[in-house]
């Protein structure tokens, strides 16, 4: 049985599709870390400028800003921040 699957595994047609598994994998993984990149780093941008307006966030505050997953919103939040006076005006019923 084992030299059956060293067989399977030596075989190009095996290599091939271990090989496009990789790219594949590899590709999904640089999409999701791009896309996850700019969203990690715009949380505590939202946070330390809110911080330095409006005072230390509450720890509901700071959970709602870190669910966010949209950088479109994150951003719209860090533009709001100019004229927001409070950490609620700022999320609104986010």
């Amino acid at each position: 049985m084992v030299q059956v699957i060293r067989g399977i595994e030596e075989s190009s047609f095996y290599q091939l599709l271990v090989e496009k598994g990789l790219n594949e994998g590899i590709e999904k993984g640089l999409q999701k870390g791009m896309q996850q990149g700019p969203i990690a780093e715009a949380h505590p941008v939202v946070l330390r400028l809110g911080t330095a307006k409006f005072g230390t966030p509450s720890p509901e505050t700071i959970t709602k800003i870190n669910s966010l997953d949209e950088l479109k919103v994150l951003h719209e939040l860090e533009l709001r921040i100019l004229k927001a006076t409070r950490w609620q005006e700022l999320l609104g019923d986010r």
